[in-house]
This record gives structure tokens, C-alpha cells and sequence, in this order.
């Protein structure tokens, strides 16, 4: 019982009362990630649900039945939910266990909040067309994913900038430089990021022949 209680000594010639508090009993736990990329506490998105799975010292329960099922809580970016706690998409996790039972008040859990990651998986840009003929309009070279970074079913959609429509010798510049990132707007694009030494690309403008 998790409570304070009066307890009176009457050995003495006077009654001396004594506040008694019974703490809670603390119960050790485990954490654990299901899953294959990455760490305990860190996935890589591989379009697979990663789950949380927690254990508990069953000999720190004064009776095994104290407890009858557990309450998930788990946080999303920033966001609650109630049900669940696979997690697939790429963010930030924390997951929340709690007791049920009519004898799970009286207990408290060691460490009863766990955190962890899926992180972006990285992908290579491929250039392409990065020799190009004057044509009066901008142009830049061609940037696409290499699939082989890229989930089955999943699509990456990429743009590029850095145009340029002048010949590089009318510009008195050796090459131009384009530039390659991930559309913003585009949901699955959360779950990928582009590898930073990919992300540029030198290419030229020749005259059109006459």
C-alpha cells in the first residue's frame, strides 16, 4: 500500500505517533529495438517498421498478477498518439510505457521513457548531359537518383539549379556549376537525403555549330 500511515507506539509511558510512507516499488526494465540497420537507439529508413520492445525484472513484482497489461504512449515529431509504436518514416521518436493493473499504482518503473531515431537514407545523385549546346535558353545537366539507394515502390524527386543559357566562352568561365536537392514538398523526399559530395556538378556550354 503507497500511502503515509500513522503507526503509534504504546511500549512507552506516552503515545509517540510516527508518519510511515511506503514508497513505491521500483521496477528494473529493458529496452530494446527490433530491427536491422543501425543502433539500439538509431535506424536507417528502409521502408520497414521498426519496433520498441520492453522487458521487465518480472522478480521485482511483489505478486506476478500486480500488473495486467501495459499503456503505450508514443511522440512523433512532435506529435502524440496512443496506439502503436512501430515506427517506419524517417524522425524522431519517443515511446512511453505505463502500468495497468489494479495493484500498478503501487509500483513505479525504472526508466519508463525511451527515445530514438530513423534517420534519412542517404542517396547518390547520377549526372548526366553535363556537356550541352548553346540553344538561347538556360540549361543545366540532368540529375537523377541512383535507384539502387532508393527503397522498392518509393520515388525521389530531385531538382537542380545553376542554369546558365551562354556559352562558357562568351562567359569567360571554364565550367559552370549545378547544384541538385531534394523537392521539399515531396512526402517521400522526408525519408531521404542527398550525399553532400554528389550534390554539384561542372558543366559546359559549346557553341552551335553554323
Amino acid at each position: 500500500d503507497v500511502a503515509e500511515h500513522p503507526v503509534t507506539d504504546r511500549t512507552s509511558e506516552s503515545e509517540i505517533t510516527i508518519d510511515l510512507t511506503v514508497d513505491k516499488k521500483t521496477i528494473g526494465m529493458n529496452w530494446s529495438a527490433i530491427g536491422e540497420a543501425g543502433s539500439e537507439n538509431t535506424h536507417v529508413y528502409d521502408k520497414e517498421n521498426h519496433a520498441i520492445a520492453v522487458t521487465f525484472n518480472e522478480s521485482d513484482f511483489v505478486f506476478t498478477d500486480d500488473f495486467t497489461s501495459l499503456s503505450f504512449n508514443y511522440t512523433y515529431n512532435g506529435s502524440t498518439y496512443t496506439s502503436g509504436v512501430n515506427a517506419k518514416l524517417a524522425g524522431n521518436y519517443e515511446v512511453t510505457v505505463a502500468l495497468l493493473g489494479d495493484n500498478a499504482d503501487k509500483y513505479t518503473l525504472s526508466n519508463p521513457t525511451k527515445e530514438y531515431v530513423i534517420e534519412r537514407k542517404s542517396v547518390n545523385v547520377v549526372w548526366t548531359n553535363t556537356t550541352l549546346t548553346y540553344n538561347g535558353s538556360e540549361q543545366h545537366p540532368t540529375a537523377t537518383e541512383n535507384t539502387d539507394d532508393v527503397c522498392e515502390g518509393d520515388d525521389v524527386i530531385i531538382t537542380v539549379s545553376g542554369a546558365m543559357t551562354d556559352t562558357n566562352l562568351k562567359a569567360n568561365k571554364p565550367t559552370y556549376e549545378a547544384s541538385a536537392s531534394l523537392v521539399d514538398t515531396d512526402a517521400q523526399n522526408a525519408n531521404y537525403r542527398l550525399t553532400t559530395e554528389s550534390t554539384k556538378q561542372t558543366f559546359t556550354i559549346t557553341p552551335a555549330e553554323l
